[in-house]
Order: structure tokens, then sequence, then C-alpha cells
């Protein structure tokens, strides 16, 4: 399209375009939302804050539109199932992801009123909260992520390809934001930490050296800002690995490759 300027042959000849066109006017209905909202902040809080929870929706439905253009809307069975349960994974990611994104950038202006122990419960009680929306989001993200996966990962050979490799470069960032939001999760909830502990065997060398370590990890993780800002860094690395997956080719089915002869 670049190369050949074939912008508007693209633009008004293809789904792609069509889809591309709603979109983009969307985010400029969005654009002066914001501006609305923000010119009558001060104003009309309350009219601030109604559009702000429209605009909740209204990035569902981009995300959505966004599904309709995507691998899923190429899968050999049941299409619209697959558009439906990728626009519930992205959906579930941006719950996921942004609130990580959302705690980083809003928290420490929020809690600059509050010092000391103050401080430290007002952010448990959002940690808290939040660590409950997160578990469902990522049992969502994990389900529906194993039905994208069976859509294109039919054979064994079809993980070694580029796709299967983008995969596997995206599940690394998604195991080491597991591994933050689960030490988070523990660090709220100590009686959780006690059950792992006692699930470890006991015939395992350098037991104590293990349970001091993990415990050592739950203790960092409760203090919430540095492990919030290492998350936010995994997070901004998953995108980029999340991007790098969208622009993959998928492999190619075998029913694709099988030569039938023409009768």
């Amino acid at each position: 399209v670049i190369q050949q300027n074939l912008w508007q042959v693209v633009q008004i000849g293809s789904r792609f375009g069509d889809v591309w066109t709603f979109r983009m006017v969307l985010l400029i209905f969005t654009a002066v939302l914001i501006g609305v909202s923000e010119y009558y902040r001060e104003m009309m809080p309350q009219l601030m804050r109604g559009i702000w929870n429209g605009l909740a929706w209204m990035g569902a439905l981009l995300i959505g539109l966004s599904m309709v253009t995507s691998h899923a809307a190429g899968s050999l069975l049941l299409p619209w199932v697959a558009i439906g349960v990728n626009w519930l994974h992205a959906l579930a990611v941006a719950f996921w992801v942004g609130g990580i994104m959302a705690l980083v950038l809003i928290l420490p202006v929020a809690l600059s009123p509050y010092e000391g122990d103050e401080r430290r419960q007002a952010l448990v009680v959002v940690m808290s909260r939040f660590s409950r929306i997160t578990a469902l989001m990522v049992a969502i993200v994990i389900l529906t992520g194993i039905y994208n996966a069976l859509n294109w990962f039919i054979t064994p050979s079809d993980l070694a390809t580029t796709y299967g490799t983008s995969l596997g470069v995206k599940l690394i960032m998604v195991g080491l934001l597991l591994f933050i939001g689960g030490l988070h999760h523990l660090a709220l909830r100590p009686q959780l930490a006690v059950r792992l502990e006692r699930l470890l065997p006991m015939s395992i060398p350098m037991r104590q050296k293990w349970i001091a370590g993990f415990y050592m990890f739950i203790q960092r993780a409760a203090q919430f800002s540095r492990s919030l800002q290492l998350e936010f860094v995994f997070v901004l690395m998953t995108l980029g690995a999340v991007a790098l997956l969208s622009a993959t080719p998928i492999p190619d089915p075998e029913l694709l490759q099988i030569t039938v002869e023409t009768p």
C-alpha cells in the first residue's frame, strides 16, 4: 500500500478500509469528548465523570472493531465465534494491563496527601480491589488464549513457525506479569502464602532456603510501588510482543497445502 500508493484502493475497496474508516471516525469523536470533558472539568465535574464512563464503552467498541480485521476473522472454524472470543480476550487484557498502567500513573498523585501508615492502608485497599478484578481477567485471558491458539496450532509442526516463536515470546512476557501479579495477590492475602508453603514437598533439598526466598519476594512485592513500576515495564514489553504477534502471518493450514486433483 505504501510503496504503490494504494491508499484509496484499500480504503474504499476492502473490508479493512471500511472498518478502518469507521474506527477513525470513532477516534475523532472520542478526542472531541475528551476535549469537552477537559474544558468542563471544573465547571461541570459530573459531566466529565459521565463522559469518561462512556469512553470506556467506546474503547470496548474500538477494540471489537479491530477484531474484525484480525487473525481471528480468518479462522477456518466458526470465524464469528473466533472474533467474539478474541474480542473477550482483548477486553480482559485491556482491563488487566490498562489497570496496571493506570495505577502506576495515578496512584502517586492520588496518594500524595497521605503519609506513613495511612498511605499504606489506602494503597492496600486499592490493590485489594484491583487484585480481585485481575484474578477474573487473568482467568478469561488464559481460557480465551487457549481457544485462540487452538485455531492455528493444529499439528506440533505449527509451533516451529514464526508465528509459534512470536507466541512464545508473548507467553514469556505474560508469565512475568503473572509472576509479579501473583506476588501482589499473596502479599495482600498472607493466608494463601502459608497454604502454598505447605504444598512444598518435605523432601525438596534446601527447603528452608526456598521458603525464605519465597517470602522475600512477597515482602518486596508488598511495597507495591517498586513492584508496580517493574510490572509497568513488563506491560510495555508485553504490548510489544502482542504487536509482533499480530503482525506475524499465521501458520498455513495443512488443508491449503494439499493438492487436490481436478475432477
